[in-house]
């Protein structure tokens, strides 16, 4: 099994408004009074950086959802739901929780169907950091986790890295060196508990959690 923890860099205050609001009117339909308080939320929202008893100018903000907040998350996770499509078309199963993103995918411990696996992998990942790209996200190579997973009995896959753009995202040794959580959804969950939320169904299932 290949469990990929995508993770997002400066997720919730790269939200673009104009983007966001065109998401809201043509995939979920919101128009009307509705769309303008959507709109009015997000309008007149500054921003002033001190350091050292020293204030910036003011600035308004045209990017950015609040942290902290119900109704922020809320519109991060309408802003990524594209993302979903991209992934059922690879037949990726994921669960989404704001800005945290678990994709699996599950295959028998041989090298050929590790190779196929690390492809599909591949495809899925550099779709997903193309459809960020093009509206204004930046996934965090750096600190997206790679794990590979064998069930018990079974040798673990030929797979230590996969590859997105020219760069190279690298297994991480958690599940091989004794240590048996990762930080994940905002806490440290056991691979055991993450696990259990991906069962076995149809390659398009999906969860989102909010």
């Amino acid at each position: 099994m290949i469990l990929l923890l995508l993770e997002l860099s400066a997720a919730f205050d790269t939200v673009d408004h104009p983007v966001l609001l065109d998401h809201l009117s043509e995939l979920f339909i919101i128009t009307g009074t509705a769309l303008e308080w959507f709109r009015s939320y997000l309008s007149n929202r500054h921003q002033v950086v001190e350091v050292n008893s020293h204030e910036s100018t003011c600035r308004e903000l045209h990017c950015g959802v609040p942290q902290g907040s119900v109704l922020g998350s809320f519109l991060f996770l309408l802003y990524t739901s594209p993302l979903g499509d991209v992934m059922r078309y690879h037949h990726v199963k994921f669960h989404l929780y704001a800005d945290d993103t678990q994709m699996c995918l599950t295959f028998e411990s041989s090298p050929d169907l590790s190779e196929m696996a690390k492809v599909m992998m591949e495809a899925c990942v550099c779709h997903i950091d193309a459809w960020m790209t093009a509206n204004k996200l930046k996934m965090n190579r750096d600190k997206t986790e790679l794990l590979v997973l064998n069930g018990h009995h079974r040798p673990l896959p030929p797979l230590t890295t996969i590859s997105v753009r020219d760069e190279e995202i690298n297994t991480s040794t958690k599940a091989t060196m004794g240590d048996k959580s990762v930080e994940t959804l905002g806490s440290k969950i056991l691979f055991s508990s993450i696990l259990d939320t991906f069962p076995p169904s149809p390659p398009n299932d999906a969860d989102f959690f909010l």
